[in-house]
């Protein structure tokens, strides 16, 4: 893998069956290490089916950025640093006033990535812009309704005899966001696969550890079933 080239990490991640992209979120998530592989599985398919549910609702031929203008949201850009202590941002959901924030930068390096040929066709998308405005518009909705996705799935992350401590998952939230843009879009993956185009453009030696992980957490789970099988592309809302 070391002289992985964008595409082939990209086309190795999309290739794989629809859903390990979305387990390996749960399975990654802070305050999963107590699940097993049946229950990460189900609630990487409840945030899914909550996500493509949510894009159903609303309607069609609509642009993300028209979307959010009908449900008040405003979306503006900002120029802040993308990397906070090890961790990249591309875009986010303020409540109080509803907003989406888009960071330039990140916009700029994924939209590059997206241009290295062949990328954009595999995802599904030229641009990042309306994929992260879908995508925070689902945390809108998310958050508008009385209990939200983690709510409603908060797992058991310590117990004491009798006593229970629940815990929200962010990520099924992001699944969800993710399936919701995906829907909404068309896209032909999950698109936490920007992440990785966001991941190479700082650095490419990161972006491929990337997919090193997501292979070997995939693996097991292929011979598991039985095999190797045929390659798919994850096809999260077509």
């Amino acid at each position: 893998m070391t002289d992985a080239s964008l595409y082939e990490l990209v086309r190795r991640v999309a290739s794989v069956e629809p859903d390990a992209l979305p387990r390996w979120m749960v399975g990654n998530d802070r305050y999963a290490g107590r699940l097993d592989e049946s229950e990460i599985s189900r609630l990487a398919a409840a945030a899914l089916t909550d996500g493509e549910g949510a894009a159903r609702t609303l309607p069609i031929g609509k642009s993300p950025e028209a979307l959010a203008s009908e449900l008040g949201i405003s979306v503006e850009y900002a120029d802040a640093a993308i990397d906070v202590a090890g961790h990249l941002f591309s875009a986010d959901y303020r409540l109080k006033p509803p907003r989406v924030r888009l960071y330039r930068r990140a916009l700029a390096a994924i939209d590059r990535g997206l241009a290295e040929p062949g990328v954009a066709e595999i995802i599904g998308t030229a641009s990042a812009q309306p994929v992260l405005i879908a995508h925070e518009i689902y945390h809108h909705l998310d958050l508008a309704r009385p209990t939200t996705l983690a709510q409603r799935h908060r797992i058991t992350s310590f117990r004491l005899g009798p006593l229970h401590l629940k815990t929200e998952l962010p990520s099924l939230a992001e699944i969800a966001a993710g399936r919701f843009a995906a829907t909404l879009l068309g896209l032909h993956c999950h698109p936490k696969l920007l992440d990785l185009l966001l991941l190479w453009d700082s650095d490419p030696e990161w972006a491929r550890n990337w997919v090193a992980a997501f292979e070997s957490f995939v693996l097991p789970l292929r011979r598991t079933c039985g095999g190797e099988g045929g390659a798919h592309r994850i096809a999260m809302g077509g």
